[in-house]
């Protein structure tokens, strides 16, 4: 893991910000620098499932990556999994979509993912994000963690 005491620094900002408005896109860029220092490839705002827009495409060695990144006041309930999973549809089956999201999950949203596990979707909350710029945890071996639980015990890590 490649620590980045730049992008600590612009997240810890995001999370004093009192601009809800542009503390979301400000939370995509610095979420695509942080796993650009982790080691991704990223690609801001690709094309990939269009017409939808989609935030990053992550990529580590052979596993992709369709991430949204989410910091509102609302928790993320089942439309925005069906959004997702509608983006998901459109691109090939072996790429995973990833919800960062700074608020709460409803419990329709994790039901969701738990009962429709044919296009997988991980499920990251405040606590792990955080974590994630304080060098508290290897986004690497986070994601192989929440993948492990969802495949063999269908269940959403960490919520």
């Amino acid at each position: 893991m490649r620590h980045s005491g730049k992008t600590r620094e612009l997240f810890e900002r995001l999370l004093e910000s009192e601009d809800a408005a542009g503390r979301g896109p400000a939370f995509e860029k610095v979420l695509g620098e942080r796993l650009t220092a982790d080691g991704f490839t990223v690609h801001f705002n690709p094309k990939t499932a269009r017409p939808r827009q989609t935030d990053l495409l992550a990529i580590h060695e052979s596993e992709h990556f369709l991430i949204e990144a989410k910091w509102r006041k609302r928790s993320i309930d089942v439309a925005d999994v069906d959004s997702l999973r509608m983006r998901l549809n459109r691109l090939p089956s072996d790429i995973v979509g990833c919800i960062f999201n700074m608020s709460d999950y409803g419990s329709g949203a994790i039901e969701q993912v738990e009962s429709d596990r044919t296009r997988e979707i991980l499920l990251f909350n405040a606590a792990e994000i955080n974590s994630i710029f304080a060098d508290r945890l290897d986004v690497h071996e986070l994601i192989r963690r929440k993948r492990e639980t969802l495949r063999i015990e269908g269940q959403v890590p960490g919520q």
